[in-house]
């Protein structure tokens, strides 16, 4: 079923209260003619923002059982605010054709189906919310009750399960063993909201975290105190354009002792982080 809230050109130029009245008619009818209560619910839901309009979204269609993707945004004129926002089936739309002539060793399987199912916002410059346009059949199957959890738009990383996975494998137990542990006390990866990549993704990210604000301060202490201590003490660092160390060098007052002394050896230090 497809709902357009859209006013048709003949009410343009029609005073503002009349085109409220008209506006207010189509939802009206629009909400009469959804027979999916879910789906009814959703259309009646006022979210405020961006961030609530795509996690009310996301919800309704987790509960269906498809994927979401953010579309393009429409800003007013001369403006960073809003205009339209889309919001579109995972499997909307097909790869291009210069993707599918690129010559590559493995080639993942295409699962977009052209699929027109979305909802479109409109934001007056009141930063008022309103859906104009709702698309609500797909043109591929739903994913069951036991399948939901793979949905990507569905997948997230709670904060008790962050909690619980950073305190595991600060311990010392493997990433794989701290997942199959938390899906075993909640009964089932699918009752998770996420997958064993997710939970992987999320300890590397928190171990670069931990070490770019702990572990890579206290080098650079280190280094500072040793300068202070040892007047033939060098270092320098080298970092990315996000401002993260990636490599760093030292030499001491023994390491040019030695050079001195040997004349064609030269020890240092580099490393990645």
């Amino acid at each position: 079923m497809e709902i357009d809230f859209s006013l048709n050109e003949e009410f343009e130029h029609m005073d503002d209260e009349m085109n409220v009245n008209v506006f207010e008619m189509e939802i009206s009818r629009a909400e009469t003619d959804c027979n999916d209560p879910i789906a009814r619910s959703f259309l009646n839901t006022v979210v405020r923002n961006e961030e609530e309009a795509y996690k009310h979204y996301c919800a309704y269609a987790h509960y269906v059982g498809f994927g979401v993707r953010k579309d393009h945004t429409t800003y007013w004129a001369k403006s960073k605010q809003i205009k339209l926002k889309y919001y579109i089936c995972g499997k909307s739309g097909h790869k291009r054709e210069s993707q599918l002539a690129t010559t590559v060793k493995y080639r993942k399987t295409d699962t977009r189906t052209g699929c027109q199912a979305m909802v479109r916002y409109a934001i007056d410059l009141d930063g008022n919310w309103t859906i104009e346009k709702f698309v609500e059949s797909h043109n591929h199957p739903l994913a069951e009750s036991g399948d939901k959890h793979l949905l990507c738009s569905s997948r997230k990383i709670r904060e008790l399960n962050a909690n619980l996975l950073r305190s595991m494998t600060g311990s010392g137990i493997r990433a794989a063993d701290a997942f199959n542990f938390h899906a075993t006390e909640v009964g089932g990866v699918e009752n998770l909201e996420c997958i064993r990549q997710d939970a992987y993704n999320f300890i590397q990210r928190d171990k670069r975290s931990r070490i770019e604000q702990g572990d890579v301060n206290s080098l650079l202490q280190l280094f500072m105190e040793r300068q202070n201590e040892d007047n033939m003490f060098a270092w320098d660092f080298q970092s990315d354009d996000e401002g993260r160390l990636t490599r760093f060098f030292l030499s001491d007052g023994s390491c040019k002792l030695d050079y001195d002394c040997f004349g064609d050896v030269i020890i240092f230090a580099l490393a990645t982080v």
